[in-house]
């Protein structure tokens, strides 16, 4: 005989709106599982009984919750605590996720594997709920809460046999037709549970402060964009003086050997950038006119940093703090079905699992990662409704034949589905524009942040990092907009990945004071990502001439372009040319290679000859300047490496810069 149902936990704390909402919620679920067929089950007698019994699950997994939460925590029932985590409980009702996997027990009945744990857990986390007792275990939850449904303890006997479940699946299956499987509701807890933390693993080492999660959507600072970029990537100071102050071409270039056809061709360019106005790039992709679009930015200019961003607010929109309605940018995507492809995953994926297509490449993800967008599903998705996809890393491919044939996917897959918004981003260096540009793509170039935008990301950085410190907080900020009145801090700072470094180090340090500890650190930064030796390993190099993997490393490139700025520096520009031929590097490379391995001749003219070659596609550090000429990304960079140089020199192995 089953036991009898007793009074509710879940209830009894959650306030007294909290039976109107467990309704509501049950209802909602119900209709959202039948759809267009909801009369047609209505009609039959079971929407009422789909409804109690849903109410009923829903109920039944809150008081398990709660019950679990109030034993593993010691709580009485009348602790603030215990009511605290009742009312985070309450805005569960809300999760459609939630409902769907109680829905599947409920029409399941006592065989069923619902509620998926980690989908319970991903709920919780969406929601920003307290943290848990430190036993607490959602497979606990899901295990009490099946064996409470077998035992007819949450829908009782006389309900379930109303219910006659079976009957209700197939009279679903029957209007509705089985359906490929595209589960959008935990599509959108996984993918929110992967990108929604800043990822800043790449930019910490031992001198930079341990931050804790920092949340995209707590610190993200849209930037503007401006239509048709330059097809070079272009050194900070070099875009100033050459599109915003005007200066001559000869004088930007600071070079004095460009023929008249190539100073005529850049002079057009200017010209024609100059005129376009910076426009907010999330109103730019709401254009109904940017049904394709191509995003150019330089290393550390936020390309995918916006792709998830992008992908996040679609899931969940961000809102306005005073009407709490979506902000105003997000309503040219309602409906929309957001897809990532970050392409070197992509790349990566594809070799090992053999996926040949887009819809493949996510097909395997959903499966692995348990959220299950089927790619006939997807298909049919993408055919018939709108959606945002997004292909971030077009620069990341380095093997020319393959990135043609990505190129190739990428104008395949916009002419299947022209109902979908394509979005590509690249680096400048190595892009070729004609393919995309033939399909339809415009093209935008992401600008450097404003001084305004700065100001926007310390605020929104310093009041989440130090949100218990208010007055600390005000402190850092304080800190840091004394360090970037310094013209060369400043420069820095427009790039959002240096500005993250920055305000990482601006917690325990002056600036001002150890500026030289920022330069070496945002130095070390961009080293990491100049990776040297996968593309020498990639070009057979490593083993051809003996060198092991590891023996190019941050100490190697950093020494090598010390070396490279000491011989920019004794040039005719000095520290003001950030300018060498590529006849000057080649030789500079060259006779570092022989005098640190040991290299002969043959052997360091190559590997110097396929690291400028390196330069052209997958630069971080230094940059094309002109035809045939090179320079650091940022001034500033420069004279960091030309003054490490010279510290190397000095006897004193203590002294700092």
């Amino acid at each position: 005989m089953p036991e009898p149902v007793i009074a509710s936990l879940f209830l009894k704390l959650a306030g007294t709106t909290a039976g109107s909402l467990l309704k509501k919620a049950a209802e909602r679920h119900v209709e959202r599982f039948f759809g267009d067929q909801i009369d047609q089950i209505a009609s039959k007698g079971k929407k009422k009984d789909a409804i109690k019994a849903m109410e009923a699950a829903w109920l039944g997994c809150l008081d398990v919750t709660l019950e679990q939460i109030k034993a593993l925590g010691g709580y009485e029932n009348e602790d603030p605590d215990l009511k605290a985590f009742a009312k985070a409980l309450k805005r569960l009702l809300g999760n459609d996720l939630v409902g769907q996997e109680l829905l599947k027990a409920v029409l399941e009945g006592r065989n069923t594997s619902a509620p998926d744990a980690d989908a319970l857990s991903g709920a919780w986390n969406f929601e920003g709920a307290p943290n848990l007792p430190k036993e607490f275990a959602w497979q606990g939850v899901a295990r009490v809460f099946r064996k409470k449904l077998q035992d007819q303890r949450i829908i009782r006997p006389e309900l379930r046999a109303q219910l006659d479940t079976k009957n209700l699946l197939e009279i679903r299956n029957a209007l509705v037709g089985v359906q490929p499987e595209g589960n959008e509701a935990l599509y959108r807890v996984r993918m929110i549970e992967k990108y929604r933390v800043l990822d800043l693993d790449a930019l910490r080492d031992a001198s930079t402060d341990e931050v804790g999660q920092v949340l995209l959507r707590e610190v993200f600072v849209a930037q503007t964009v401006r239509e048709d970029p330059p097809p070079v990537e272009l050194p900070v100071d070099l875009v100033r003086k050459w599109v915003e102050e005007g200066a001559e071409l000869k004088e930007a270039f600071e070079a004095r050997n460009l023929d008249e056809h190539t100073a005529a061709r850049l002079e057009r360019l200017r010209e024609s950038y100059a005129t376009r106005m910076p426009e907010p790039v999330l109103e730019v992709i709401g254009k109904p006119s940017s049904q394709r679009l191509v995003l150019i930015g330089g290393p550390g200019s936020g390309k995918s940093t916006l792709t998830r961003y992008l992908l996040l607010a679609l899931l969940d929109p961000p809102r306005d703090p005073k009407t709490n309605k979506p902000q105003p940018w997000i309503e040219p995507f309602r409906d929309h079905l957001p897809l990532l492809l970050e392409l070197r995953e992509f790349i990566a994926v594809s070799r090992e699992h053999g996926c040949k297509t887009f819809l493949d490449y996510w097909h395997h993800l959903g499966e692995t990662q348990s959220y299950h967008l089927d790619r006939v599903w997807l298909d049919q998705r993408l055919k018939g409704g709108p959606s945002l996809v997004l292909i971030d890393g077009l620069d990341e491919v380095f093997d020319g034949a393959e990135r043609k044939r990505i190129l190739q996917a990428i104008v395949g897959f916009a002419g299947n589905y022209p109902q979908a918004r394509v979005v590509v981003t690249s680096r400048p260096v190595g892009y070729r524009d004609t393919t995309l540009r033939g399909a339809g793509f415009e093209h935008f170039g992401i600008e450097e942040l404003s001084d305004a935008q700065i100001t926007t990301f310390i605020d929104g950085w310093f009041d989440r990092v130090l949100a218990a410190k208010p007055d600390e907080a005000r402190l850092r900020k304080e800190r840091i907009h004394t360090a970037i009145r310094s013209p060369a801090i400043r420069l820095l700072a427009g790039n959002p990945m240096l500005l993250t470094i920055m305000a990482s180090m601006a917690r325990s340090r002056e600036l001002p004071r150890e500026r030289w500890r920022f330069y070496e650190q945002a130095a070390e930064v961009l080293c990491h990502h100049w990776d040297v030796e996968r593309h020498l390993e990639d070009a057979g190099f490593l083993e051809s001439y003996g060198l092991k993997r590891g023996s190019f490393g941050l100490g190697e490139k950093k020494e090598l372009l010390c070396h490279i700025a000491n011989t920019m520096q004794v040039g005719e520009g000095g520290l003001a040319g950030n300018v060498v031929t590529e006849a000057v590097l080649e030789k500079e490379i060259e006779s570092f290679l022989r005098e640190r391995f040991g290299l002969e001749k043959r052997a360091s003219v190559g590997l110097a000859r396929t690291l400028i070659e390196q330069l052209h596609d997958r630069n971080y550090v230094l940059c094309l300047r002109g035809p045939k000429l090179y320079g650091f990304l940022h001034r500033t960079l420069l004279e960091y490496f030309c003054a490490s140089w010279w510290v190397s020199q000095l006897p004193d192995p203590d002294f700092t810069i």
